[in-house]
């Protein structure tokens, strides 16, 4: 056996273990996929959207994986402009390190609390209500469910960094994180839309497909020893568009 011959021996087994026992096949992949949508159509309600991310919805159902809920209301983030003048909340990259954003609160929004802090930037969202709302709500949700069901939500549940991690029933692990959607690709993120490149991959149909995706902000600033100068800022998610 040459060398080409042992290179494509080890191809191919390597790609029939992942197949058959690690990953799945083609078709399971697909099927795997198609589920997570139908998941995500079946938790819609009227003021919040349920979308499945991570790996199990790209369906890699890996050993080990937990599923992401990404959790949006009907709150929409977008960029100011012109002609948009009485936009609920606004996001600015100018003043956050790349990648994250803070999220301004206008004078008139039906928003209010003690999570929106007066700062020299204006009127600015903070990202640990966030943890902490949906902390204490997953916690109480999970008393009535074990006293009114059979079914076992771990009391172990914690917060890991932008995600409430909880155990469902003991058999699967959910991590949910409450966010907010942008429905246009923000001004830093579009050079990415129109970048050379060589392979042809993504092709122009897909990244067609992904512009129509919501972008997300979650509620995590930069890992730093100083908390409170990064609570003000939310990390740019493009994990719907990666689903593609």
């Amino acid at each position: 056996m040459d060398n080409r011959d042992n290179v494509q021996f080890l191809s191919d087994t390597l790609y029939h273990s992942l197949s058959d026992c690690i990953v799945g096949s083609e078709r399971t992949v697909k099927y795997r996929r198609y589920f997570y949508k139908c998941f995500d159509e079946c938790l819609k309600q009227e003021n919040v959207n349920y979308m499945s991310s991570g790996s199990k919805a790209e369906g890699l159902d890996l050993p080990g994986s937990d599923l992401d809920l990404m959790t949006c209301t009907n709150d929409v983030v977008d960029e100011m402009s012109e002609n948009e003048k009485h936009i609920n909340l606004v996001f600015d990259t100018e003043n956050a390190v790349p990648g994250f954003a803070l999220i301004h609160v206008p004078f008139e929004t039906h928003l209010s609390g003690t999570y929106i802090i007066n700062t020299r930037n204006g009127l600015l969202l903070a990202n640990d209500f966030v943890k902490k709302d949906v902390f204490q709500y997953m916690s109480e949700l999970s008393s009535v469910i074990n006293h009114l069901s059979e079914c076992d939500f771990s009391d172990d549940i914690k917060m890991q960094g932008p995600a409430i991690s909880m155990s469902f029933d003991g058999v699967c692990d959910i991590d949910f994180v409450l966010c907010f959607s942008c429905r246009k690709w923000p001004s830093v993120a579009k050079t990415w839309l129109h970048r050379n490149r060589s392979s042809k991959w993504p092709s122009s149909e897909l990244i067609k497909e992904a512009m129509y995706t919501d972008v997300l902000l979650v509620p995590v600033g930069i890992k730093s020893t100083s908390d409170t100068k990064y609570i003000f800022e939310w990390r740019l998610s493009f994990s719907l568009a990666e689903k593609l």
